[in-house]
């Protein structure tokens, strides 16, 4: 039942990293949930001899009150980036036209002005 939990938990925050509307958010979540499922698993690992004994407690249920702080405070950055999300709809063909247009910047950076010449050097370059 715990292990299902947490693959629930895992599910969710990698839902939720796919739905956060830019990429700071998806990046924070996914890292959120990594962390959250590699002590899970550590923990687990542990618990059944497989790994050597690391002392790194189970997310929520082991005895502890800062893993139980940090879990919880992982949690709520989760449900945060979560409330953020944009609502999926379905674009209407005039808003899937404009979607596809591109306005000649770089992944939406400034624009960095070029170095520009005068019309006097241009002739004078070109006049040899």
């Amino acid at each position: 039942m715990v292990i299902s939990l947490f693959a629930f938990l895992a599910y969710r925050g990698f839902k939720i990293a796919l739905n956060a509307p830019d990429t700071f958010g998806s990046i924070m979540a996914t890292g959120l949930t990594c962390n959250l499922m590699f002590q899970a698993l550590i923990n687990i690992g542990v618990v059944t001899a497989t790994l050597p004994f690391t002392g790194i407690p189970l997310p929520f249920i082991s005895f502890g009150g800062s893993s139980m702080l940090m879990s919880m405070a992982t949690v709520g950055l989760l449900l945060s980036i979560s409330k953020c999300t944009l609502p999926q709809t379905q674009p209407s063909d005039k808003e899937s036209i404009y979607a596809t247009y591109h306005i000649g910047r770089w992944n939406w950076g400034t624009r960095v002005p070029r170095p520009r010449r005068h019309a006097r050097a241009k002739e004078a370059i070109s006049n040899g």
